[in-house]
């Protein structure tokens, strides 16, 4: 086990798999920076990483059920995720500052992200989140090459492509804020309860469903080239604008 916790302490850059082979293979992993932090991970167990500065991530935590948790606290400092695969849960939570990426992410357990004003930009077309993917953010963007499934809590435009089926419910609470969303490879779209502020588009290559009502201040687009648009009489929807439906 290592940790380091003092929030005086300053690490210009931790890297665990390389410089400090010694780390390996450790269970409980733990480290905090007064100031920017960089690490590059190795560990098989849960990791906690904590920076009052800008955050920049990669690697491995590859213990089944093994957590990764980031926070940055200082006011718009950001998570930059590079290549990373993670065992078990991911989440990040910034002081309303951007999360992105510079390489894939393999996510085995659900994702939390949290970034307050803040964008979240997880657009790598290799991503894989295998479990639900909770957003609080702005403009939120959000990639994954197999199915996905997403809770959205956004203000700002929200757009969401799988080569799957894709799940969505929450809210878009940005006035004039739009949800967009794109399935690949036959994959459907179900909605749970959803709200938008702005408009809604829906480009599907399979069916599009609903298992909760829609409440859509603006227009909606729905596009399923071949397939079957159902809305559910049991869920009581509410689009305020016209609808448009492309079956071609």
């Amino acid at each position: 086990e290592i940790s380091t916790r003092d929030w005086s302490s300053d690490v210009c850059s931790s890297d665990l798999s390389s410089r400090s082979g010694f780390l390996r293979g450790l269970l409980i992993v733990q480290i905090t920076d007064k100031n920017a932090l960089t690490v590059v991970l190795n560990t098989t167990g849960d990791t906690t990483l904590n920076s009052a500065g800008n955050l920049t991530v990669s690697g491995t935590v590859s213990g089944a059920g093994s957590d990764l948790t980031t926070t940055t606290t200082a006011a718009g400092s950001t998570t930059t995720l590079g290549a990373t695969t993670i065992g078990g849960t991911l989440s990040a939570t910034t002081n309303n500052g951007a999360i992105s990426q510079t390489g894939a992410l393999a996510i085995t357990g659900t994702t939390n992200l949290t970034a307050g004003t803040g964008n979240i930009t997880l657009t790598d077309a290799n991503n894989d989140f295998t479990g639900v993917v909770s957003a609080t953010g702005a403009i939120v963007q959000i990639t994954d090459k197999n199915a996905l499934t997403v809770v959205l809590n956004t203000t700002g435009d929200t757009t969401l492509n799988s080569a799957g089926n894709l799940t969505v419910s929450g809210t878009v609470s940005g006035a004039g804020s739009d949800l967009t969303t794109t399935t690949g490879n036959l994959g459907a779209t179900l909605f749970g309860e959803t709200a938008m502020d702005g408009g809604l588009t829906i480009n599907s290559g399979g069916d599009v469903m609903q298992t909760g009502a829609l409440l859509v201040a603006e227009s909606v687009a729905i596009a399923a080239p071949g397939r079957s648009v159902v809305r559910s009489e049991e869920h009581t929807s509410e689009l305020q604008s016209r609808v448009d439906i492309s079956y071609a």
